[in-house]
């Protein structure tokens, strides 16, 4: 059994006139007339759906790239924190595209190479750009 569900514009018409046409007193005019009232409200109705639809759409692209950005940064993050060379240091990450950038004062050469191994070798990252410095203690 295949069953096809209008669309809601035309639910909303077929409403209307239904609701018409059991009230009671009603001539064809009044009729036509309801009709012509409810189509143009599921007119109106379709227009809004498909608008909010575009924008939903554009609205929940973005928060999936911002999030999907949020979620890089702190997996970068979390791994350079938890490794025990890196403890004495502060690290700053930020994610653009995948691209992620490290910020921050190391006292050696070794803090450097681990922190880029790490960023480069988590899940997501694309390449990573080094902004870090390196100064004695």
């Amino acid at each position: 059994m295949n069953m096809r569900i209008p669309p809601p514009s035309r639910l909303l018409a077929g409403l209307v006139a239904a609701i018409t046409m059991a009230s009671s007193g009603c001539d064809n005019e009044e009729v036509e007339r309801v009709n012509r009232v409810g189509q143009k409200v599921s007119e109106k109705c379709q227009t809004v759906l498909i608008g909010s639809e575009n924008s939903l759409s554009s609205s929940l692209e973005a928060m999936r790239t911002n999030w999907n950005e949020a979620a890089l940064d702190t997996r970068v993050s979390l791994r350079l924190r938890w490794e025990k060379n890196l403890s004495d240091t502060a690290i700053k990450v930020s994610v653009t595209e995948g691209v992620v950038e490290l910020k921050g004062t190391l006292t050696n050469e070794n803090q450097r190479q681990t922190a880029l191994s790490l960023a480069q070798s988590t899940t997501g990252v694309e390449s990573v750009k080094d902004e870090m410095t390196v100064s004695a203690p």
